[in-house]
């Protein structure tokens, strides 16, 4: 699991970047999840290709309908799933990193279609759509995770500190949870912690990174942004790198 910059985008990214979130954690929490995602991809790539050929074959755009709304129900089922399971590790997480704000946000499944409906009646309804764009517009592939506080999307109400802390929630109760069910650790590699913290909460966070007892890669400009408020016992290997070369 990576905590770098680009992690950011968990909170304030398009939708892929929180589905392959949420892919990474059920495809290793539940290996059969890929078969039935990789199904649901062909099923999705051959009925776009249909949709493009505007004189296609409408039994044909029907049969591969069909398959792909049976596939989307069982993606759908696992992503659920385990979002249910993660749930109370990244709430537990949160609390220790910022206290009061897990009675505040929420992390919403949406999965891609509307919830009160099935796909088949809602492909029906959307075939103009789909065929004038060449695209599937509704389906798992549209999945969302929306992470709201107090109602509104979180990226637009939380500081860059407070979006670092929730995103660091994310990525260290998916590793949680992966070691209750698997009994696999993780290994974590921490890029640039002090960016956006302060001494407190690097601290914090170094500790539940610790207390995980997985394999820990953390890199910074400044070694003592590492150190500072950590018992320096726990991290027993340094190394410094300069112009291309390591030193230890």
């Amino acid at each position: 699991l990576v905590l770098d910059a680009s992690t950011f985008q968990l909170v304030d990214g398009g939708p892929k970047i929180r589905r392959s979130y949420l892919d990474w954690g059920v495809f290793h929490v539940e290996p059969s999840f890929v078969l039935s995602w990789r199904k649901l991809m062909r099923c999705l790539t051959h009925r776009n290709l249909l949709l493009k050929q505007r004189a296609g074959n409408h039994e044909e755009l029907s049969a591969w309908t069909t398959e792909f709304c049976v596939c989307a129900s069982e993606v759908d089922a696992y992503r659920q799933a385990y979002l249910e399971k993660l749930l109370p590790y990244f709430l537990r997480v949160l609390r220790n990193l910022i206290p009061g704000m897990s009675e505040e946000l929420e992390l919403v499944y949406q999965r891609g279609w509307e919830a009160n409906l099935e796909l088949v009646e809602v492909l029906r309804g959307s075939f103009d759509a789909d065929r004038k764009y060449g695209a599937t517009q509704f389906g798992p592939h549209r999945a969302e995770i929306a992470i709201r506080h107090n109602g509104v999307k979180a990226a637009e109400l939380l500081s860059r500190g407070q979006a670092k802390l929730l995103v660091i929630a994310l990525k260290i109760s998916q590793g949680q949870l992966l070691a209750e069910v698997s009994g696999h650790q993780c290994t974590y590699l921490v890029d640039d912690l002090a960016a956006e913290l302060d001494a407190k909460n690097r601290a914090a966070v170094l500790s539940l990174l610790v207390e995980q007892k997985s394999q820990l890669f953390l890199t910074a400009v400044n070694k003592e942004d590492i150190l500072e408020g950590i018992d320096c016992s726990l991290l027993p290997a340094t190394f410094h790198v300069e112009r291309g070369t390591i030193s230890t």
